[in-house]
């Protein structure tokens, strides 16, 4: 483990054991190409498959990956853990599924020192109609209470500066269903110096979306809540500040 890290990568997984190893060996290509003294966290959220064994393995053999196993609760919940547990100079979050690529790190990497948040656009996003749906829903709830700037919102590729991550995540509960959402909100909403960055999409590696259909819609309704209970928060406490 690196006694100074620059970056600190906070991947959750859940049940990635398809393509957790290829994921993580093109992160450290990538990282390791560009010469950034960096810890990778993967957080595991309670996967009933091998990926805990695979990722473990990985570790042993490899100093700047830490693991940490989780009870499961959920995608949004562990993504918040990561984020409290992460240590260094930028922190980056990225999914565990492969649908973003580590080559357009170096763009990110570039901008860090203009920006508080660089996160991604995603180009070409090969997703279900009903995926789709539910993002146009988060981008417009975004765009209508908290203003414009950010058209993707809750982008899994994002790197932040800690102290601008740190002020705005003790005002997102753990247990949110989409934390970054609520945090490019938050952003938004205290005029954070944002980029959004063009990222190509790819599609999944293998396995398959923890989602189903109907939870989707359970999501949908989940992220337009946590907006408005965040909206209705932010106005309470200036009416009372």
């Amino acid at each position: 483990m690196p006694t100074v890290v620059h970056l600190a990568v906070v991947i959750p997984v859940f049940n990635e054991a398809a393509c957790i190893d290829e994921v993580l060996e093109s992160w450290r290509i990538q990282l390791d190409g560009m010469s950034i003294e960096y810890e990778i966290l993967v957080l595991d959220d309670g996967s009933s498959d091998n990926t805990a064994a695979l990722v473990d393995g990985m570790a042993a053999r490899w100093p700047r990956l830490r693991v940490a196993r989780e009870e499961h609760a959920g995608h949004g919940p562990t993504i918040h853990k990561g984020y409290t547990r992460a240590r260094g100079d930028w922190i980056l979050q990225i999914d565990g599924d492969g649908e973003v690529d580590p080559e357009d790190f170096e763009k990110f990497w570039a901008l860090r020192e203009r920006f508080d948040l660089v996160i991604g656009r995603r180009i070409g996003r090969r997703a279900g109609a009903s995926r789709r749906i539910v993002s146009v829903i988060a981008a417009f709830s975004v765009r209508l209470l908290f203003g414009p700037g950010v058209s993707d919102p809750n982008c899994p590729y994002r790197l932040w500066k800690p102290a601008a991550l740190q002020n705005l995540l003790s005002a997102v509960p753990q247990a949110r269903f989409a934390p970054n959402l609520l945090l490019t909100a938050l952003a938004l909403r205290r005029h954070l110096r944002i980029h959004e960055e063009p990222i190509s999409a790819r599609p999944r590696r293998a396995g398959t979306t923890s989602l189903l259909r109907w939870k989707l819609w359970r999501a949908a309704f989940s992220t337009v809540f946590g907006l408005v209970a965040l909206a209705i928060d932010i106005k309470h406490r200036r009416e009372h500040a």
